[in-house]
């Protein structure tokens, strides 16, 4: 799904398209090279190499879509995978030109493709690129030639085996709901939204509801996350959702400005009920 340029998940995509660039604070466990090294050879590929310039042009549209939808929360790396193929490829073909005009030269940007990526997957990065260790505070003893970095991206809520058996649950729950469900509000769209793509989400925080997106609702006190900024509680109630994924009024949670805004509409708990089986409100 793309994400709808209204929302701007970051502040600044330009300041995301030159941490791309240059590398900084890189994701590298999504992306296990450093997207800055390839760039000369895919430059030259493009000056010098007629075919592979409709795929630059791809890159550079790539960087602009990245820059017009404020970045990306999660460091730098997602957004660029759909160009990696194409910057890589470009790399090594503008390495390979160089070579056939100046040996020395072409084997050291020919070398760069595979040295980045050894650098990403198995090296510390430097205090002026971040934290020591970013990214990695829990970096597992692994043994070469596997990366403790990728294997630490691994160590996560989000690919526990107790999350995903948590989300089948409750997918299940939602399933023997009677009436049925159709309307489904949801902060977080991801796993429920994929595995349960019977229903229709709605995304409370904007990310693919374009009015949320457009929204300018401020709630003040709550935790401002990229991404999760967005809020409108009278639209997401008139929607009507049979089931509100939220935790329970006054439970302890991240006060992201969806939370508190869902919460201080009185219409929450006088149209809906908590579910305890299923930790979301259901439409009475």
């Amino acid at each position: 799904m793309h994400q709808p340029i209204e929302a701007r998940v970051c502040q600044c995509g330009i300041t995301s398209v030159r941490q791309i660039c240059l590398a900084h604070y890189a994701d590298f466990h999504v992306m296990p090279t450093c997207t800055h090294k390839p760039l000369p050879g895919a430059v030259i590929a493009a000056v010098r190499i007629r075919l592979f310039r409709p795929a630059f042009l791809f890159i550079v549209l790539n960087l602009i879509y990245v820059a017009g939808i404020g970045g990306d929360v999660f460091a730098v790396g997602r957004f660029m995978l759909p160009a990696l193929a194409l910057l890589l490829g470009g790399a090594i073909a503008g390495g390979w030109w160089v070579w056939q005009q100046r040996r020395a030269a072409g084997a050291v940007l020919l070398a760069l493709v595979p040295g980045c990526m050894a650098c990403a997957l198995y090296f510390v990065w430097p205090g002026n690129w971040g934290p020591p260790d970013y990214d990695f505070p829990h970096r597992p003893s692994v043994s070469f030639p596997h990366s403790a970095k990728r294997s630490a991206a691994r160590i996560h809520w989000i690919f526990s085996p107790d999350e995903d058996a948590q989300k089948h649950a409750q997918l299940a729950r939602l399933r023997q709901l009677r009436p049925p469900v159709h309307l489904l509000a949801l902060v977080g769209i991801g796993k429920l939204g994929y595995w349960g793509s019977e229903f229709t989400i709605l995304d409370m925080v904007g990310l693919a509801d374009r009015h949320i997106a457009h929204s300018t609702k401020l709630i003040a006190g709550t935790y401002i996350a990229p991404g999760h900024s967005r809020t409108d509680s009278a639209y997401v109630l008139s929607r009507r959702p049979d089931v509100i994924e939220l935790p329970k009024k006054g439970t302890p949670f991240l006060p992201l400005p969806v939370v508190i805004d869902m919460w201080n509409n009185p219409d929450l708990e006088r149209l809906y009920h908590y579910d305890q089986g299923i930790n979301s409100y259901v439409r009475n």
